[in-house]
């Protein structure tokens, strides 16, 4: 039996990681919610649970950035864009096989759908 709990637990651990790494990132927007989602193979999985699109109350921007952390290490962090709810915070990064070029698309194109400004925030480590 312990084995096989093991074995369970592996096994879905293996396969979240190949969803994360290979599973395609899907941001939608309609006039009623926004949900984040990731596909493979078919199957979908919510990133986090969809809100109303009218609770959208700002949208976020944090450009690459190159940090020394404590230990002398440099960290590098990714593009992002954060839209932020009433109840949530959607994000997306450039690690996670989305363009810089395309997240500044993403973020102008919502910023004007919704006539919300875009914050740009200088610090940034994640």
């Amino acid at each position: 039996m312990a084995i096989l709990v093991v074995f369970v637990t592996l096994s879905l651990t293996f396969l979240y990681g190949i969803f994360s790494w290979f599973g395609k990132t899907k941001l939608r927007i309609d006039r009623t919610q926004i949900s984040l989602k990731k596909e493979l193979w078919g199957f979908k999985k919510n990133l986090f649970p969809p809100s109303n699109a009218q609770s959208i109350k700002s949208l976020h921007k944090f450009p690459v950035k190159c940090i020394t952390n404590a230990a002398g290490d440099i960290v590098v962090s990714a593009n992002k864009l954060e839209i932020i709810t009433a109840t949530h915070k959607y994000f997306l990064r450039s690690k996670s096989n989305i363009s810089p070029e395309e997240i500044d698309w993403i973020a102008a194109e919502i910023s004007e759908w919704l006539d919300l400004p875009i914050d740009s925030d200088s610090i940034f480590l994640n």
